[in-house]
């Protein structure tokens, strides 16, 4: 299975229309949110993306709301909402967990932890969907700053040992990539990238 993966967006066409052409080499496409600038134009944003022909799954950033994310995902049937939830084509299982991004502790999502791994069967490969990045990698470093990101995700990875981990939100790190043990991490920024899984 071949996936475009991409994130903060922000309501910029020229993204958009990079994404449409990347699009036609895959089979599904993977928003790590923050499609929009505060909500602005993100029913027009999914719209548009609509030309691909191809499902999207998506979460929500720190620029969009849960509920909008759900009223979007209820209203057009090529919208997936990962928030919290899984999302299984082929032999791949898709995790998502929509943040501000953040949090160095997110408590909601440890609680969630013990469903997700119920969810996944023998031989599946995982993929694991956050707009926030994981804490301690080359993906939530900033300087002066350091690491900003979230240990409950690093927790997480640690764990579960997912095939690849996507996030976004620190713009200063788009294309950045890292690994913890055997999982990829990526930071795919507003262009995307196409990974086959």
């Amino acid at each position: 299975m071949k996936i475009l993966v991409f994130t903060d967006v922000h309501e910029k066409s020229k993204f958009i229309d990079i994404l449409i052409k990347k699009a036609k080499q895959v089979d599904l496409l993977v928003c790590c949110g923050d499609l929009s600038w505060f909500g602005h134009s993100l029913e027009n944003m999914v719209k548009k993306l609509s030309k691909t022909g191809k499902k999207m799954l998506l979460i929500p950033g720190n620029h969009e709301s849960k509920q909008e994310i759900e009223y979007l995902c209820g209203k057009y049937s090529y919208l997936v909402n990962l928030h919290k939830k899984s999302y299984v084509s082929d032999d791949v299982i898709f995790f998502g967990y929509g943040n501000l991004g953040f949090s160095l502790v997110e408590p909601l999502f440890e609680k969630l932890v013990p469903s997700f791994k119920k969810k996944i069967k023998e031989g599946q490969k995982i993929v694991f969907v956050t707009h926030g990045p994981p804490f301690g990698t080359k993906l939530d470093y900033l300087p002066f700053f350091e690491h900003v990101g979230c240990k409950s995700f690093n927790k997480f990875i640690k764990d579960v040992k997912p095939n690849y981990y996507f996030c976004g939100h620190l713009h200063e790190n788009f294309g950045v990539k890292d690994t913890i043990g055997k999982t990829k991490i990526i930071n795919p920024g507003p262009e995307g990238m196409v990974f086959e899984i």
